[in-house]
């Protein structure tokens, strides 16, 4: 999974930088296109492969994606006050997103993107700002064989802090967050 090529590949590998995977591997940073979302429990080659056969990404792109752009060896708290500063529009993620024409969405067979609130989020505020969303990956939104509770506005993430702030800047929008 994501989670696996984290802990085994990112964090020894940018633990002696202090830094993200994108910045070690560009210093200077880059411009990115395509936002990426996704559950980070897919298989890392599954992921790729939908990365991979995504129409309109060329390689010239930069692509803003989660687990490459944030600092993964820095202390939780750390990473937390970062993405937890009370207003999610201030996090890195919205601040990417809305650099960029582009969402990607990647689905995966493991686990349902629109359960995980940071994704909701994330996919919420690409529509509310008129972004370009494309959908790739092989779980459909409602697939039978994943939980019917716990979606869209009721969808859960494992920081208790970030649940409330997401909540609370989604709060009288559930039916239009429950609509993406």
């Amino acid at each position: 999974s994501v989670y696996k090529v984290n802990y085994e590949l990112i964090i020894p590998r940018t633990s002696k930088e202090n830094c993200s995977w994108a910045l070690c591997r560009h210093p200077r940073g880059c411009m990115i296109k395509h936002y990426v979302t996704h559950t980070w429990a897919e298989g890392a080659k599954e992921f790729c492969e939908a990365i991979f056969g995504c129409p309109g990404i060329s390689a010239k792109d930069g692509l803003y994606i989660c687990f490459l752009s944030n600092p993964q060896t820095w202390p939780r708290q750390d990473l937390a006050n970062i993405l937890n500063a009370g207003n999610p529009s201030a996090s890195p993620f919205a601040v990417a997103l809305l650099s960029v024409p582009r969402m990607i969405v990647v689905r995966n067979r493991r686990v349902n993107m629109y359960s995980r609130l940071w994704c909701v989020y994330e996919v919420f505020l690409a529509t509310q700002n008129n972004k370009d969303i494309h959908i790739i990956g092989e779980m459909h939104a409602m697939a039978e064989l994943v939980i019917t509770e716990g979606l869209g506005a009721t969808a859960d993430c494992g920081d208790p802090r970030d649940k409330a702030m997401l909540q609370a800047a989604i709060k009288g929008m559930e039916k239009k967050v429950n609509e993406v």
